[in-house]
């Protein structure tokens, strides 16, 4: 059976100029490997018809089915670009690799996206990652300040252990990734995505 590949970003009305140059900056080589789609956060009709008429998939995220327990008076539309991740594969069944990209992205070379896509086949029990550059050069510029930020944001969603023995390590970016169907990762990234959510911050 042929392998099938699923390539997900999600966008609004605000950040379709983005997303559009994104989906854009992929070459016809890279795209045929991939079934398209976007994750409508907001979209007006104009952009819809765009998706559309460029071999894109729209599609919903429904997070009172995924999600539970959530402050919903507090999450605007836009949220569910962050909630919906851990969900894809139940979103678009049927595909044996994700690659979750977000809005803002281009890719000067889309060779990128095969390479992650066959990274994730090749180790299907894994998440296949790269660092957030950003936070790269706050370590750089001032590691002592650039920890105990990170240890903050731990501590907030975990506790002070875990945000301990977090705060050194790189910040990995979920804004470009790949994940196997089989990969344990989707129900933990779930788990922790509900306990998160529970917390009262």
């Amino acid at each position: 059976m042929p392998i099938r590949r699923a390539f997900v970003l999600a966008t609004d009305a605000n950040y379709f100029f983005l997303a559009k140059g994104l989906v854009l900056s992929i070459d016809e080589r890279t795209r045929a490997l991939f079934d398209c789609f976007v994750v409508d956060i907001g979209l007006d009709d104009p952009a819809r018809d765009w998706f559309a008429a460029h071999g894109v998939t729209v599609t919903r995220f429904d997070r009172k089915r995924h999600v539970y327990l959530l402050p919903e008076d507090q999450l605007p539309p836009y949220a569910d670009a962050q909630l919906c991740r851990p969900f894809l594969r139940e979103m678009l069944p049927g595909y044996d690799v994700y690659l979750w990209c977000d809005a803002d992205f281009w890719f000067q070379s889309s060779d990128g996206l095969a390479l992650f896509a066959e990274l994730a086949l090749r180790h299907p029990h894994q998440a296949v990652l790269c660092p957030e550059h950003h936070y790269g050069l706050a370590f750089a510029r001032n590691p002592k300040s650039a920890v105990e930020a990170a240890k903050l944001w731990y501590g907030e969603i975990f506790d002070e252990a875990v945000a301990e023995s977090l705060g050194h390590l790189p910040v990995l970016n979920s804004g470009f990734l790949a994940l196997h169907r089989a990969s344990p990762v989707w129900t933990l990234w779930a788990k922790e995505l509900q306990r998160g959510y529970r917390k009262k911050k």
